[in-house]
């Protein structure tokens, strides 16, 4: 299977932000790195902000809560242990 584009993971994030905000935080995480390899970077910095917000809403209290549920998005590491604090360190030259 190829590695995605950001537009095309987009679909996937907008099916699963209602339903599993976890899982959506961790897809806005990989589309805002991937738009930042495309070179769009106030795409991933509107990405990574909705990762942000996404992990502000759930639970982030225990390893348990912050531990990544997938290594791997379409070719992005997922960090082992991932909340709102990781995400604004790794995008804060586009926050």
């Amino acid at each position: 299977m190829s590695m995605k584009t950001a537009s095309e993971l987009e679909a996937r994030f907008e099916a699963t932000v209602v339903a599993d905000p976890r899982e959506a935080a961790e897809i806005a995480y990989a589309i805002a790195s991937l738009k930042r390899q495309e070179g769009d970077l106030a795409g991933a910095g509107q990405y990574a902000r909705r990762a942000i917000d996404l992990f502000r809403s759930v639970p982030t209290d225990t390893l348990e809560d912050c531990a990544a549920r997938n290594t791997v998005v379409e070719g992005i590491v997922i960090p082992d242990i991932i909340h709102e604090d990781v995400v604004k360190e790794r995008f804060k030259d586009l926050l």
